[in-house]
């Protein structure tokens, strides 16, 4: 029924982003070998709907030194290379640069490149990327930041249709790579040229939803859940 419905609507390609929880950075073993087997499964899933790429977080190193995290993330990609062999492409999106996360730099993807087992696509967040501290803010520095990543990447590993999956980069008044505070609702946007404006976010969710469980598949009932997340949902 996707595909039939995905024909009649012109659609000749389509992308998936794997769970929010992923992150292959972490130095937890048995957490690890999870978003292993999630990753693999999600890339079965997806080529049996005639998906072209999953689009995956990279996750955090936490407590652990960031080198640790870069290099659990190669232990992970190898892994997925190893168990998964069909035609759907894994894409490796580029982070917000926030704590320990890994990837948010272009140098970090020229690492999994040459250690990971083979070339991965890259996914080119533009809210990550102006986090990050790459500036989008004119045609001049955006043409600047692609000739960066074109030099210590290659441009022939991001996807094309990936670029702009989100146009509204998150940023503090007049800052560029800002580290955004997540308990905040309060945020600030770039939108129409370079143009700030504020916004208010409200989660669905505790903050400690998953402190004492671990990533775990959401519920009929699930009590991680506030009751504001449970009007949001069903509004």
């Amino acid at each position: 029924a996707f595909k039939e419905t995905a024909k009649k609507h012109g659609f000749e390609s389509w992308y998936v982003h794997a769970p929010y929880v992923m992150n292959l950075a972490t130095g937890n073993a048995k957490q690890h070998d999870y978003y292993v087997k999630m990753l693999v499964d999600e890339l079965g899933r997806s080529e049996q709907l005639g998906v072209k790429a999953v689009v995956t977080h990279l996750g955090s190193a936490k407590d652990e030194p960031r080198e640790e995290g870069l290099a659990n993330v190669i232990k992970a990609l190898k892994n997925i290379n190893e168990k998964y062999i069909g035609p759907v492409e894994l894409l490796l999106e580029i982070s917000a640069g926030v704590g320990k996360l890994v990837g948010d730099r272009a140098e970090d993807f020229a690492y999994f490149h040459e250690q990971g087992g083979k070339k991965w696509g890259i996914c080119l967040d533009t809210a990550h990327l102006f986090a990050s501290g790459y500036d989008l803010r004119s045609t001049h520095s955006v043409k600047d930041v692609l000739d960066e990543w074109g030099k210590v990447v290659g441009l022939e590993h991001v996807q094309p249709q990936a670029i702009g999956f989100t146009c509204q980069a998150p940023v503090a008044p007049n800052e560029l790579g800002c580290e955004m505070q997540e308990e905040k609702s309060e945020k600030h946007r770039v939108g129409k040229n370079a143009q700030l404006f504020q916004m208010y976010k409200f989660t669905s969710m505790r903050q400690d939803a998953e402190v004492t469980t671990g990533p775990v598949w959401a519920a009929k009932n699930d009590n991680r859940v506030t009751k504001l997340g449970k009007f949001l949902r069903t509004s």
